[in-house]
């Protein structure tokens, strides 16, 4: 969790209310495509959108699909520019000309993709979930300067006030009690960017929590998610645990929002938002729901 001294800004770290060219990293996930589309609608950028994909054609083709499970318009191919790469490669996967393109075209950057697994370790995580990290860093100090904007998660989060509360500010425990390779993925990137932001790159972090389906359709198509195949495991075998634990959740389309809109926003000096719902659901109540819906 030490940061390359050579990695170092382009410039004095200017806010960015009206973005001119947007790099955006997980846009064919479940998020990433609220991000996208909110950035379609209160931006005109241009969005460049980095897909793991074999070619351009592939990569606009998997952005299309995964926008449209959402979203009835198309992508408007004119403001949305998917570029083939791989956060687990060196360079994000990128060819010099490309680099050297987004480093001189985009002036914002949100960087949403991570390899999202909870059982594998934090060593088969580091390079899609950390050393993309470094890379984007990189490129935001690259050419002109950027702002990174980066998508964390709760879990990443243990340091406390006197009143318990989750603090909001760049890590300061050692990180010994983050469960799993992936909060402890994040938590690292964290301190990385806490120390790209002492050395003046414009730096961003927001923590969501349990990100669930739409609030209007309730549209959750994603099969991996945790929370999602508990839930379908219990359905299945007719049983659910009895259970005091409460959820911290908010549908995507409020987290796709609350991002976007508090990345245009004038900066109110504090580098570290957690997207805490108040309104914590207990396993009583989500069992209640399941039941009053026939299961």
């Amino acid at each position: 969790a030490v940061l390359d001294r050579g990695i170092q800004p382009a410039g004095l770290a200017e806010f960015q209310p009206s973005p001119r060219g947007v790099l955006l990293t997980g846009a064919t996930g479940f998020l990433g495509a609220h991000l996208l589309e909110e950035l379609c609608a209160r931006t005109d950028a241009t969005i460049y959108c980095l897909v793991r994909s074999r070619d351009c054609e592939d990569a606009k083709r998997k952005l299309q699909a995964n926008f449209a499970r959402y979203f009835p318009l198309p992508l408007d191919p004119e403001r949305v520019r998917p570029i083939p790469g791989d956060l687990a490669e060196p360079g994000l996967g990128l060819s010099p000309e490309t680099f050297a393109m987004l480093a001189r075209e985009t002036d914002t950057i949100f960087h949403n993709g991570a390899l999202l697994h909870h059982l594998a370790p934090y060593a088969q995580l580091r390079a899609s979930n950390v050393g993309s990290t470094v890379a984007m860093l990189r490129l935001a100090g690259t050419e002109r300067p950027k702002h990174l904007h980066y998508v964390s998660s709760m879990v990443a989060a243990e340091d406390r006030d006197d009143d318990g509360f989750l603090t909001e500010d760049f890590p300061q425990q050692a990180g010994t009690e983050l469960a799993g390779g992936y909060a402890q993925s994040k938590w690292v990137s964290e301190k990385l960017l806490g120390q790209a932001r002492e050395r003046g790159f414009g730096v961003t972090v927001f923590r969501p929590g349990v990100i669930t389906g739409r609030s209007d359709s309730g549209a959750w198509p994603n099969p991996n998610d945790h929370l999602v195949r508990f839930i379908t495991g219990c359905l299945q075998m007719r049983h659910m645990p009895e259970s005091d634990i409460l959820l911290d959740t908010a549908p995507v389309d409020f987290a796709g929002a609350a991002i976007v809109r508090m990345a245009l926003c004038e900066p109110a000096g504090v580098p570290v938002f957690n997207l805490s719902n108040p309104h914590l659901l207990s396993w009583t109540t989500l069992v209640d729901w399941l039941r009053d819906w026939g299961y």
